[in-house]
This record gives structure tokens, C-alpha cells and sequence, in this order.
């Protein structure tokens, strides 16, 4: 979650100071230059290369968390309601992070459209919330795994 608030952060620098297009429209590298040259372009670089990290973070972390938790709370109902809400949470938000580094894309071809950085911009308070809600759910997840398994537990003494 502090990946996300920084990258934020960090496109918010971009958008206002005017950045946006300093590497051009060159979606690898800058400029064609590969390595960005101006301090503009090392900003705007900083942006897309936090984004690649954050969505490996993301998505790695999305799919470890689907796998983990798919054995969490099978043969409580409660228990199996929360934790398919925080598979899917997790899922739905490495598909807008996927989605998020493909509009911002879209920003960039479009030369900085204001419905195309709108939409980025939403996208990416969806993914914070997102990452918000599940951390909150996952906490009731444990309490109610925690209650379960204290009720299974034999009394001892």
C-alpha cells in the first residue's frame, strides 16, 4: 500500500509540473535516448519505473495472497465468505493494476488527453482502496479464523 501512495505521489509530481511528455512518445526507454538525459525526464522516468516495480509487487503479492488463502477457513461459512471477498479483492486489483500501466500508456500516445489522465488518475485510487479494503478484510479474516479455531481447541486442565 505505501508503493501505491508513493506512486501516486509521484504521478501527481509529474502531472503538475508538467512532465507528462518529457520522454516523448517512446514507451520503452526516453526520448530515444534509452537513458533520460534532463532532470524533467528522470522524473518522468521515476514514475513509470516505480510503476513497473509496484505492479510486480502488486500482482506477486495478489497472486500469493489468492494461493495462500485458498486453504484458510474451508468448513467455516463465515470464514469462506471472507476469504473468497479478499480473493477477489486481490485479484480485481492486479487487474487494475495491469489495466492502470496500460492507460497510462494511453496517456502518454494520447498527448496527455484530459479523460485519459482522469482515468488514470481514478484507477489509481481504485487500486489504493482497493489494497485498503482488503487489508481491512484480512484482519477480519484472522479474527474470525482465530474465534474458529479457539471454539475447535479442546479445553485444557
Amino acid at each position: 500500500m505505501v508503493l501505491v501512495y508513493l506512486q501516486c505521489l509521484v504521478g501527481a509530481l509529474v502531472r503538475h509540473t508538467g512532465v507528462g511528455m518529457a520522454c516523448g512518445l517512446d514507451l520503452i526507454g526516453c526520448a530515444d535516448l534509452g537513458a533520460p538525459q534532463a532532470p524533467e525526464q528522470w522524473l518522468h522516468m521515476a514514475h513509470r519505473w516505480l510503476a513497473y516495480f509496484s505492479a510486480a509487487v502488486i500482482v506477486g503479492v495478489a497472486i500469493w495472497g489468492i494461493l495462500s488463502l485458498g486453504h484458510l477457513g474451508q468448513n467455516d461459512a463465515p470464514g469462506l465468505k471472507r476469504r473468497l471477498v479478499v480473493q477477489l479483492t486481490l485479484a480485481a486489483t492486479a487487474l487494475l493494476v495491469v489495466g492502470q500501466i496500460g492507460i497510462g500508456f494511453l496517456s502518454i500516445t494520447s498527448f496527455i488527453n484530459a479523460h485519459v489522465v482522469t482515468a488514470h488518475l481514478a484507477i489509481a485510487a481504485l487500486i489504493f482502496g482497493s489494497l485498503v479494503f482488503a487489508i481491512l478484510a484480512l484482519g477480519r479474516l484472522g479474527d474470525a479464523l482465530e474465534i474458529h479455531t479457539a471454539e475447535a481447541a479442546p479445553a485444557i486442565g
